[in-house]
């Protein structure tokens, strides 16, 4: 769990309850200190209380509000925004299969 993470997504304004749970949840599960997650859509929902129809459009609106970066098609691979390391990681050029140059 990322701390700092989760104390970003808790001041983020969402589109609604749902969302905001699902960025919770995203935070909860990203590792630290670049807060990269692996989320799986299905897990979120049941989680979250939620049908994935949702998760998948409050992805899609992090995504297109600046919130997460997508590293692989799906949301198989985001890094939430939350901090320099995470936006320096986001910041690396992705290579073939998805990883980032870095690692």
């Amino acid at each position: 769990m990322n701390l700092n993470a989760l104390s970003w997504a808790e001041k983020r304004p969402t589109r609604g309850a749902a969302a905001k749970l699902v960025l919770m949840l995203l935070a909860t599960d990203s590792g630290s200190p670049e807060a990269v997650c692996f989320p799986d859509v299905n897990s979120i929902a049941v989680r979250a209380n939620v049908p994935v129809e949702d998760v998948n459009a409050a992805l899609l609106d992090f995504k297109e509000t600046g919130l997460i970066v997508e590293f692989l098609p799906d949301f198989k691979f985001i890094v939430l925004m939350c901090g320099s390391e995470s936006m320096g990681l986001a910041a690396q050029p992705v290579v073939e299969g998805g990883a980032t140059s870095r690692g």
